[in-house]
């Protein structure tokens, strides 16, 4: 989260980030059937927004 954030307060100061849409995109998160994790699909809707924000400003768009 905190490379996310990071990411795109650059993006917002007109610099690259760090963090590419690609690399959100490519992202894996195991899920646990042992313990309570986190609600998938709002994990899923997060990266999907966070992933098409962060190629808006790669190719030159405001998200």
């Amino acid at each position: 989260m905190e490379k996310a954030r990071t990411t795109l307060q650059n993006w917002e100061a007109g610099r690259a980030g760090e963090l590419t849409a690609k690399a959100v995109v490519d992202a894996r998160i195991s899920s646990t059937k042992f313990r309570e994790g986190y609600v998938q699909d709002q994990v899923d809707d997060f990266l999907d927004l966070l992933a098409a924000t962060l190629n808006s400003y790669e190719t030159g768009q405001r998200p």
